[in-house]
């Protein structure tokens, strides 16, 4: 390959953390701007405190919206916290049944929750 795997991430993550001033910045609401920022740093692989806090902090400002409880869920998901991700993802679908990307994902999710859930005691 031209790039190498590392290589190829570290463009992926400059090009979508790229994207967050001309795609998110121009978005009129607040918090609009920060379910956008909190969704680009996720698909960058960076699901860092700083996306999770811009993702709430939009929700609370708005109440549950699907396309933002969306984003939560996938930035639990970078973050390895499957149950959470599936959680949100499901809050999502419920807010949203007609759309089927909705759908998809909380049942993508709840299959990723239940592969990493601690295994169940005797």
């Amino acid at each position: 390959p031209l790039y190498s795997s590392a290589a190829s991430d570290v463009y992926k993550r400059q090009l979508l953390l790229g994207r967050v001033e001309s795609d998110c910045m121009a978005l009129k609401k607040e918090s609009s701007q920060q379910n956008c920022k909190a969704w680009y740093m996720a698909m960058a692989g960076q699901g860092s405190d700083e996306a999770l806090e811009l993702v709430q902090e939009a929700l609370e400002t708005e109440g549950p919206r699907a396309d933002f409880l969306d984003t939560l869920a996938v930035v639990h998901l970078v973050r390895q916290e499957y149950a959470e991700a599936a959680a949100a993802a499901q809050q999502a679908a419920a807010l949203s049944p007609e759309r089927f990307y909705h759908l998809w994902q909380a049942e993508r999710m709840a299959e990723m929750a239940e592969l990493h859930a601690p295994p169940e005691s005797d």
